[in-house]
């Protein structure tokens, strides 16, 4: 055979090599969009072959790997290069890489497409990337015979609107990004909540000075992301909302069992079915309810504090504990002001 002949099909095999090589990242982005019925057509267009496997009894998984000619491949004898598999709430794909080159790459492009990370590009730690309803943790592969680094593309799947109908509904929108993603960037605005002078939060604000103002407090308030807590209520203590000048009516979201904010006590003694307590006004908890009460409501997963009309003569709520029952006797004018949703 001759030398150029030679040369033709080594050129020819190390392109389609390449071709089932060299994914980036952006090919994970469009994998993400492709249909789960096309998503084996796509891939083997782009040279690889899928094997499915278990994660556990209930979750399948397909590991795409290059395509060979050997008919017995397995993942102990094929390195995968991309990952599916998906729960009832979010699709997961993996794109794994042997170049540092080619992930730190990856990495910028990713930032200069609009994907929020405040983390250091560099190949010591890992790195999180945040786009609407697209989370993508990247960092070095410990998983694969390589050892090199990964791309996890989490894509949170999208309630239906129908499935957002109570102040609870709020809880699936786990970070700001996703929150934008299905409400509007016009709808969401970044903003700092106001504990006290010393003691402030970002925070994320839906629907500022709203009727369906709700404000999410995270965890992680570098990221934006986690949900310490939801306020629901027609005050707003965060500091861009609270210097707003117009009037508020009362607050729309309500939770499934009824409560709702400017609630009256002695609905929510009813809705309890029976006595609970709150802290008095020279508590440093003034006028929250504790989680430790029982009843009905769970108090570990709604925290309540109240407000009183006209009540600053009542000797009543000097004392360190008052029953709402207590309230109620003395025809105090006591409501809801903030409700507070913990996942």
């Amino acid at each position: 055979m001759t030398r150029p002949l030679l040369l033709l099909i080594y050129c020819y095999l190390q392109g389609f090599a390449l071709s089932a090589q060299l994914l980036k990242v952006e090919d994970l982005l469009v994998i993400s969009s492709v249909s789960p019925k096309n998503l084996n057509s796509h891939m083997s267009k782009k040279g690889f072959s899928p094997m499915p496997y278990y994660v556990n009894d209930t979750i399948k998984a397909t590991a795409f790997i290059r395509k060979s000619k050997e008919k017995k491949a397995t993942l102990l004898s094929n390195v995968p290069v991309v990952e599916v598999f998906n729960d009832e709430q979010t699709d997961y794909y993996t794109l794994y890489l042997t170049s540092a080159k080619e992930y730190l790459e990856g990495c910028t492009r990713l930032k200069n497409s609009g994907f929020y990370s405040n983390d250091k590009l560099d190949t010591n730690g890992s790195i999180v990337f945040q786009k609407n309803n697209i989370v993508i943790h990247a960092g070095r592969d410990t998983t694969t015979e390589k050892k090199g680094f990964s791309f996890l593309l989490q894509k949170k799947k999208m309630p239906a609107p129908d499935q957002v109908k109570f102040a609870e509904d709020l809880l699936q929108f786990t970070s700001h990004e996703y929150l934008v993603a299905f409400f509007g960037s016009r709808n969401v605005k970044k903003d700092v909540y106001y504990f006290s002078e010393t003691e402030l939060k970002q925070c994320s604000v839906l629907f500022p000075n709203t009727e369906q103002q709700a404000i999410f407090i995270w965890k992680d308030e570098d990221k934006l992301s986690q949900i310490s807590y939801i306020v629901i209520s027609g005050i707003s203590p965060a500091v861009n909302s609270s210097s707003y000048q117009g009037s508020v009516s009362q607050n729309k979201w309500t939770l499934r069992n009824g409560i709702y904010s400017s609630m009256s006590v002695k609905e929510l003694w009813d809705l309890n079915g029976g006595d609970f307590s709150f802290h008095g006004r020279q508590s440093e908890y003034s006028f929250m309810v504790p989680p430790s009460n029982k009843g009905n409501i769970d108090f570990q997963k709604t925290g309540l504090t109240l407000g009183c009309l006209n009540c600053n003569g009542s000797a009543l709520l000097d004392q360190e504990k008052i029953n709402a029952s207590e309230v109620i006797t003395h025809s105090l004018a006591m409501y809801v002001v903030y409700i507070m949703i913990r996942p």
